[in-house]
Parts: structure tokens; sequence; C-alpha cells
């Protein structure tokens, strides 16, 4: 297969991959997030994120389980009955428009998918701010706990 391409195209591909402005782009970012240290920065996002989202997990009957890897998190909801809100396809149970409309009311905006809450703050997020997010994130958490 791979001497049939040496010579062959391949017919398939987006319109800009390997363009010399789509590399140059793409180099410049690696080089500025490796001169500012972005790794450590992110290091010590994961570091607060995993604090804040073990106590979370702890904290309130309506997260069954929650993750955090680098700079990204997610929160597993339950129902009273510990069964996740909803399931893929099917329409949002009152609970998951409850957290919709709280985290509106709260500030928040971002990628909920019943039954996740997807935590994804920016990177040059400071340490006040990002507690600050958790913070906001506890009220929609109260909100949806006081309906089980």
């Amino acid at each position: 297969i791979k001497d049939h391409f040496e010579k062959a195209p391949l017919g398939w591909g987006a319109t800009y991959a390997n363009h010399p402005v789509l590399l140059a782009c793409a180099y410049e970012v690696v080089r500025k997030n490796c001169q500012v240290e972005l790794e450590k920065k992110v290091a010590k996002i994961e570091a607060i994120m995993l604090e804040e989202v073990d106590q979370l997990i702890r904290k309130y009957r309506c997260v069954s389980q929650g993750r955090v890897i680098g700079a990204f998190g997610c929160l597993d909801l339950v129902n009273k009955d510990g069964i996740p809100l909803n399931l893929l396809g099917e329409p949002l149970p009152q609970e998951a428009l409850l957290v919709k409309q709280s985290m509106v009311r709260h500030g928040l905006f971002g990628l909920f998918r019943s039954p996740m809450m997807h935590i994804c703050p920016p990177l040059v997020i400071t340490e006040e701010e990002l507690k600050e997010m958790f913070s906001r994130i506890r009220g929609v958490l109260d909100d949806l706990d006081a309906t089980l």
C-alpha cells in the first residue's frame, strides 16, 4: 500500500492540509507556547481543578463522578435515583433543563451535554478567576441538588 501511494495521489484531505501558511502558523503557536512555558501554567490549572472537582464529588448528590486532565474537566450529573440525567438522543428531562437555566443565571456558558458538564477554562485564566468559576459551578449544583 505504501509503495502505491509513493507514486499515486491520495484522494482525500483538507484544502489547507500541509499548506505552508498553515504549517507556519502551527509552528508559531507551538513556539510561543514553549516560550511562555504553557505546560507549567496548565499543570497549575490542573492541580486546582483536581482539588475543586474532588470537593464537588464529595459534596453534591447530583455529581456521580468527575475527571480532570490538564485544563479540561467533566462532571457526570445524576438524578435523585443516581441515574444519569438523560441518555444521548433522548429529550432533556427537567433536571437537565434546570442545569442549563442555572448556568445562565450564574453567568456560566459552555458545553453542557447532559448528563455531562464540561469544564474547560481558557488557558489565560488566573487562579482567582478559576476559583470564581468553581464558585459559580457550585451555585448550579446547589440548584440541582435542591430539586433532588
